[in-house]
């Protein structure tokens, strides 16, 4: 007993690396396996077979950065559409995870609707018909004062975060009434601060762009959209700050402009 007391006090530091070491690749296996989680929507599967039961359309909601779908689109009502909110969780935000459950759920006659860095999902998905809300799909659209902390702050959080293991999945951030998870935030940022999505050239796609909008340029993303895809677009603008569908007093700028792109 003494000998394996002496064994474990001699070797502290050997131990503790081994347990570091455990703890951050299985976090790591966790972060890239979640992907398996999202290929399956459990708690929204009995609302889309309920919706497709009675032949009714749906529309796949993607929230915003640290935002929750169900939040945003709380005062938004989209007419004939059974709303399908893809919940963000604590192990991180893929482009690709959204995406794909987009294409893997959805049929002809549905739309998906993407909230600022969430559109970058919606537009990179193969459904045909696409609202963008004050898309964050540009890094280069950003503003200065937005871009380079994106750029360097990401990094920097992405690191962290990986480095942290589990503890990174812990949501201790509070915006909005919810809480998220270093990893979520980390994931998003870079989201915003790095990569082009393409936009489908097949696809209807209608965008709602806010004249007060704080952190993008609404040229660069009017030059983006109209240079990819510049016979199936309609651009509307609302006076409004970014993406704040959520809020009541803004709430019915943002539906009058959906329920126009609806038609």
């Amino acid at each position: 007993m003494f000998d394996t007391l002496n064994f474990a006090v001699n070797n502290m530091s050997t131990i503790a690396l081994i347990l570091y070491v455990l703890f951050f690749f299985t976090a790591l296996m966790v972060r890239y396996s979640s992907g398996d989680y999202y290929d399956s929507l459990p708690d929204e599967e009995p609302d889309i077979a309920s919706a497709r039961e009675k032949d009714e359309k749906l529309a796949f909601i993607v929230g915003g950065f640290v935002d929750q779908p169900e939040n945003a689109m709380k005062h938004i009502e989209l007419p004939g559409y059974n709303m399908i909110a893809i919940a963000n969780d604590v192990f991180g935000f893929r482009i690709s995870q959204y995406r794909d459950i987009i294409d893997k759920y959805s049929t002809d006659g549905d739309i998906a609707v993407g909230i600022s860095v969430g559109a970058k999902a919606v537009v990179e998905s193969d459904i045909k018909k696409q609202i963008l809300i004050n898309p964050c799909t540009d890094p280069l659209a950003l503003y200065d004062k937005h871009y380079w902390p994106a750029k360097i702050f990401a990094p920097v959080l992405e690191l962290i975060s990986w480095l942290l293991g589990w503890l990174a999945f812990i949501p201790f951030i509070p915006v909005n009434g919810n809480h998220f998870s270093l990893a979520f935030f980390a994931d998003q940022l870079w989201a915003i601060g790095y990569g082009w999505p393409i936009p489908s050239t097949e696809a209807d796609i209608g965008i709602v762009l806010s004249t007060e909008d704080e952190f993008i340029d609404n040229r660069v993303i009017m030059e983006d959209f109209n240079e990819d895809t510049p016979d199936n677009i309609t651009v509307l603008e609302i006076h409004t700050e970014h993406a704040t569908i959520g809020r009541k007093e803004d709430a019915p700028k943002y539906q009058a402009a959906i329920n126009y792109l609806l038609k």
